[in-house]
């Protein structure tokens, strides 16, 4: 009776993809575990190490797990990035690959490809992304589990403003997929979100000619852009004052430069506000008490906190060297290189 019954639990458990083993203590007395999915706890372990950036050992459990069955393609992804953070690039491509190959089309395969063509380029002779469709204006609720790419946002413009640009969109998904890989991850895992607009007047109608509080005689239309929590909003285009009328678009260069400072306002949020810890107030005191006052007077805007973190962190994301308020903060710099390896 009993072997009948381990039977039919064995038939159950497959159909579900859990692994089960029973004991039969006494005649009429059984226990049976459940394992869970095949290689379950070798994936957890994984997950484990590689939060706590072990790299090396969360690769030998993802091994382990996808040697038990664990047929998940985001368990290859995973050894992928773990061999990454470990150093082993070769063993990261052939990773990447196994899912690349397999499954170009599906979002698993994509993000796959998305980290062959950051670790090598000369891949795009062989790997190609999906045509991007921008996002609708708004997230549905599950959209934050998006890879960070799919999160790019486009608010449609309101009557008589331009559309965002082609142009627009392509660099700034370009400059995301540069960020450092655990950045683009931290980002990602935090629900970072990208929007990009004509103007703040489309996203919030009306709220163009507001003032700006942290801008002597500037509006909320003039600024190129915000960021609420760790939701980044970058505006392609200056709102003429009083009238609903957009200026030409702003330069490349300083539309990055914005994505840059917001996402340093996202990366503050999503770490719980550092900008806000006694660690971080005492290195801004520091390089304060030795910022010359017209550095000070020049760029005020910068030496309240939030926005030394934020500007400092997208100087670090960028590489530039000629921010000048930025220069006269490298303690802050410090703390933030050291804290987030930049």
């Amino acid at each position: 009776m009993y072997c009948a019954f381990e039977r039919r639990l064995a038939h159950f458990a497959a159909a579900a993809g859990i692994v089960v083993a029973s004991l039969v203590l006494e005649p009429g007395v059984m226990l049976v575990f459940a394992a869970g999915p095949p290689g379950a706890r070798d994936y957890e372990a994984g997950i484990a190490a590689y939060k706590a950036r072990t790299y090396a050992p969360a690769a030998q459990c993802f091994q382990r797990a996808i040697a038990a069955g664990n047929k998940s393609l985001m368990t290859e992804i995973y050894l992928g990035h773990s061999y990454q953070g470990a150093g082993d690039t070769a063993r990261a491509t052939e990773a990447y690959r196994a899912v690349a190959d397999k499954y170009p089309s599906t979002a698993e395969g994509q993000l796959a490809i998305q980290c062959l063509l950051k670790m090598d380029p000369a891949l795009s002779s062989k790997y190609h992304l999906a045509p991007f469709v921008p996002g609708p204006g708004k997230l549905a609720p599950d959209a934050r589990t998006l890879p960070l790419i799919e999160r790019i946002i486009i608010v449609p413009p309101l009557e008589g403003h331009p559309a965002v640009s082609a142009s627009m969109i392509a660099a700034v998904r370009a400059a995301i997929l540069k960020y450092p890989r655990h950045i683009y991850k931290y980002l990602e895992d935090g629900g970072a979100t990208i929007n990009l607009a004509p103007n703040i007047e489309d996203r919030w109608p009306g709220s163009g000619d507001g003032k700006k509080e942290t801008v002597k005689d500037g509006t909320m239309g003039e600024e190129p852009g915000r960021t609420y929590g760790r939701d980044c909003y970058v505006y392609e285009r200056e709102k003429v004052r009083g009238k609903n009328v957009l200026k030409a678009a702003r330069s490349t260069e300083s539309i990055i430069y914005c994505l840059d400072h917001e996402i340093g306002h996202a990366i503050d949020d999503i770490s719980g506000a550092l900008s806000k810890t006694p660690e971080f107030m005492v290195a801004m005191k520091q390089d304060l008490s030795r910022m010359p006052q017209d550095v000070k007077d020049r760029g005020d805007y910068f030496v309240v906190p939030a926005e030394a973190f934020a500007e400092s962190t997208g100087v670090l994301l960028s590489g530039d060297t000629n921010n000048e308020v930025v220069q006269y903060l490298p303690m802050v710099r410090s703390y933030l290189r050291k804290k987030f390896r930049l």
